[in-house]
């Protein structure tokens, strides 16, 4: 039976961070927002916090998209749900954090009407996962801002012709350090982000496990394990600041080991900027095919392709602009459409 609703269904996004807001009341939030809170913007829908949401909340919606950050609240609102609801279920973090067997996991993609999976190389496994139950899994993901993001554009000519280039390292720099090994064999500049050490009361343990109020505590830390006076250890700030900050750079490095969202991929794609990355990203191999590593592991072929990069004009023009061309599948309009045929083509 085919279900009948307007081209906005009324959509409820659930996820652990506190609050209760709708989308147009925060709207400048939503031209960068690529977490679960996007499919509230993307729906002109709502936000609440598992521990702000009451079953009276639930029964307003046409939809419920939930994420698997508090499995325990999950199930108990989505089995509350009147029968006009749809449930979807938004899967938090690494696919390979959903390898073992765990009866709350199973519990919560039988109680969704959609899985909706973040990188594509996960569907068989939810699929398997679901197997018995009448839930449907599907690779879906988040809906991407990519006019608010594109507004910090620079061209890539101007890029081309600058006179110092620069390859931004993506991961945290104490996280991982096959990114940096890379970047310093490529002949340009470099640089990568550690988190700030925050002095607020809601940081009294970090700020008491470290014993500092070293606002540069981290930063500090990698300059040391790195030793290397040409690495550039920059604070990192807020998403706002984040596209301003690093849309000048002449190609980013995210040698990522997840199967996850990966959204540095995203960001690059839509912003024009090459990155070399790796086919676990699900993205890399889609909108960046010639700088898409099999492996996190392969160094060589990723130097090899960031020197590429750096001396072949023609090369670095064909993969931004290859990569920018193929954000529209990502849009809210290409992904709000998908859900919805997917929640109520029958």
């Amino acid at each position: 039976m085919t279900y009948s609703l307007s081209s906005h269904p009324k959509t409820l996004v659930l996820s652990n961070a506190k609050g209760r807001w709708h989308a147009a009341d925060h709207a400048e939030y939503g031209a960068t927002m690529n977490g679960v809170e996007a499919w509230a913007y993307a729906y002109h829908g709502d936000y609440i916090g598992y521990k702000q949401v009451t079953q009276k909340d639930i029964e307003q919606y046409d939809i419920v998209i939930a994420n698997t950050q508090n499995l325990t609240e999950f199930v108990k609102f989505a089995e509350m749900r009147p029968a006009h609801t749809r449930w979807v279920m938004l899967i938090e973090g690494d696919g390979n954090d959903y390898l073992c067997l765990r009866p709350e996991i199973q519990r919560a993609i039988a109680v969704s009407d959609v899985v909706n999976c973040i990188n594509r190389f996960s569907v068989p496994l939810f699929r398997e996962l679901a197997r018995g139950t009448d839930t449907v899994v599907e690779y879906i993901g988040i809906p991407y801002p990519l006019a608010g993001v594109r507004q910090y554009a620079i061209p890539i000519a101007q890029r081309l012709q600058a006179s110092s280039k620069e390859a931004m390292i993506c991961p945290f720099l104490l996280r991982r350090s096959s990114d940096y090994l890379v970047a310093r064999d490529l002949g340009i500049r470099y640089y990568g982000y550690e988190k700030a050490l925050l002095r607020k009361l809601s940081n009294i343990r970090e700020l008491w496990r470290t014993k500092s109020l070293d606002k540069r505590f981290f930063a500090r830390r990698a300059e040391r394990l790195y030793g290397d006076p040409c690495l550039d250890v920059r604070l990192s700030t807020s998403i706002h600041n984040f596209f301003p900050d690093n849309a000048h750079a002449y190609l980013w490095l995210n040698l990522d080991p997840r199967y996850t969202w990966a959204r540095y991929v995203l960001d690059a794609a839509a912003l024009g900027i090459p990155i070399i990355t790796t086919a676990s990203t699900g993205h890399g191999e889609v909108l960046f095919p010639q700088t898409t590593l099999p492996t996190h592991f392969d160094l060589k072929t990723a130097s090899e392709l960031g020197k590429r990069l750096v001396e072949d004009a023609d090369f670095y023009r064909s993969v931004a602009e290859y990569a920018a061309e193929g954000m529209t599948a990502y849009s809210a309009e290409a992904m709000t459409e998908r859900l919805t045929a997917l929640l109520f083509s029958s």
